[in-house]
């Protein structure tokens, strides 16, 4: 439970880094395909998986990355927790400088994230390192957290 309020928590202010050449615009919309994350002993679990046999629903979760810098996270079949998972449409925003992607919120609860972020045709890799992030909540002691993302 903890790894998946973790993995929520991340995600709702909704990554193995890629270094990008030439870094390229996460602008659109993208559903989540795997959230790998490694623990401080090495240990790696897919915490997506682990999320969907516990809330179904999370398949249909899309975040959209708009052009003006917003994040809008639409749950259409999470019935219960949708109005949680969506609460923070108009709240969080995102800035892309070359393969750094900053996500930030007006909930002071969650601190300010970077990322490394690679995009390969239609799948986008996030790289969240816990120790390049420290005031981010860690009840686990996670390394880093990679996410995969496909464009839809």
């Amino acid at each position: 439970m903890k790894r998946l309020l973790l993995t929520l928590s991340v995600f709702a202010i909704g990554y193995l880094t890629v270094p990008a050449a030439h870094a390229q615009n996460i602008t659109g919309t993208w559903k989540m395909s795997s959230a790998v994350l490694e623990e401080s002993n090495g240990k790696k679990s897919d915490t997506h998986q682990d999320q969907l046999k516990n809330m179904p629903c999370a398949s249909t979760i899309t975040y959209t990355f708009k052009p003006d810098g917003t994040l809008v996270t639409n749950a259409p079949d999470c019935k219960n927790l949708k109005a949680i998972i969506e609460s923070q449409n108009g709240k969080t925003t995102w800035k892309q400088n070359g393969n750094k992607v900053t996500i930030t919120t007006t909930d002071t609860r969650f601190p300010a994230q970077v990322y490394s972020v690679s995009v390969t045709g239609n799948t986008m890799t996030w790289y969240f390192g816990y120790a390049d992030n420290p005031k981010t909540a860690n009840p686990t002691k996670a390394k880093s957290l990679v996410t995969v993302y496909k464009k839809i």
